[in-house]
């Protein structure tokens, strides 16, 4: 096994075991950190994604930001690993594809990157500098290649490591922005 996979094992394992106590103030705090950011930098539109256990749970979230006037996009995965996002409204169909990924239907109106003005980016091990390791597909770090706004993250202190302990390589691409307690 890679250091990648070791690790993004060992630290899913640590995400499922923290108490339902502890997992809600834990993404309360984390929220509000993320609504404040928003507020204070007038970002609109955010390109988000269902979280599925154990990650920190963006549902809420989605459903504060569509409620603050906010324009929410979930992302949608196309051949060769890519993915586009695409709008979604709270009463919009979703489907649940590869890896219990849940998107929008094809039909939903597919927004540019140039118009997305933060990515909030999932993953699994977060180093304080933003590298990353994700759930290993790649599609994020090909969005984020040439994405030009900003990019973030919300986390379980199990998550941050203080630097990478896996290679971290060329074609890997970091956030610029952790929220985390």
């Amino acid at each position: 096994m890679t250091q990648k996979v070791e690790t993004r094992q060992a630290v899913l394992k640590q995400m499922a075991a923290i108490s339902e106590e502890d997992r809600a103030n834990y993404e309360q705090a984390v929220h509000n950190q993320v609504l404040d950011f928003i507020e204070d930098n007038d970002i609109q539109t955010i390109a988000m994604y269902f979280s599925f256990e154990p990650e920190v749970d963006t549902h809420r979230l989605i459903d504060a930001l569509l409620h603050s006037g906010r324009t929410v996009l979930l992302p949608r995965l196309y051949p060769k690993r890519q993915m586009k996002f695409h709008k979604y409204q709270l009463e919009d169909e979703l489907e649940t594809v590869y890896r219990s990924v849940v998107q929008p239907l094809e039909s939903a109106p597919i927004i540019e990157k140039d118009q997305i003005d933060m990515v909030l980016v999932p993953g699994v091990v977060f180093s304080e500098d933003g590298d990353r390791v994700g759930f290993g597909g790649g599609y994020y770090d090909r969005f984020l290649a040439d994405y030009q706004g900003t990019t973030a993250t919300q986390l379980f202190p199990s998550q941050l490591f203080k630097e990478p302990v896996w290679t971290v390589e060329d074609h890997d691409i970091a956030v610029q922005q952790i929220f985390r307690i």
